[in-house]
């Protein structure tokens, strides 16, 4: 399916694994924003769950399995060519996520990512990112300091 110009929304899911204050992002590899960073996420299949969709494009993009816990928001991206037509709509779930117990942490990028990587949090802000992908994680982090409160 041709993504660039389709005539309705394009759903999508992602994961926003964290740990040890770091972040998973991967380099995106085609358009629309190739290579800008965000969370490892890609277009629902037939069939799938969004949850499903989240799972799998990580494993896809960076070989890691992780857990989703929550829902953090679901985020429009609206882009429209020079001439002002609708040239990308996604719609993506982004769902909160930590690693799956006893599985390796280090990622290696595949499919469309052009690189995977767990960044510190303190240096994010040194990557470009994905709109909006900086204010998406801040509400995850919250998400995920909240859980960390509750659970101690």
């Amino acid at each position: 399916m041709n993504r660039e110009y389709s005539p309705r929304p394009i759903v999508c899911a992602a994961a926003i694994a964290l740990r040890e204050e770091a972040v998973l992002l991967v380099r995106r590899g085609h358009e629309p924003l190739k290579g800008y960073w965000s969370f490892p996420g890609g277009a629902q299949e037939p069939g799938e769950t969004s949850r499903e969709c989240a799972l799998r494009e990580v494993r896809e993009e960076t070989g890691l399995t992780v857990e989703l816990l929550d829902l953090v928001e679901v985020v429009d991206l609206v882009h429209y060519d020079d001439a002002g037509a609708l040239q990308y709509q996604y719609v993506t779930v982004d769902y909160l996520a930590r690693m799956a117990p006893g599985v390796p942490t280090k990622p290696i990028p595949a499919d469309d990512a052009g690189a995977a990587a767990w960044v510190p949090l303190a240096d994010v802000t040194r990557y470009p990112l994905a709109p909006p992908t900086g204010e998406t994680l801040e509400k995850a982090i919250i998400l995920w300091r909240q859980r960390s409160t509750d659970s101690a």
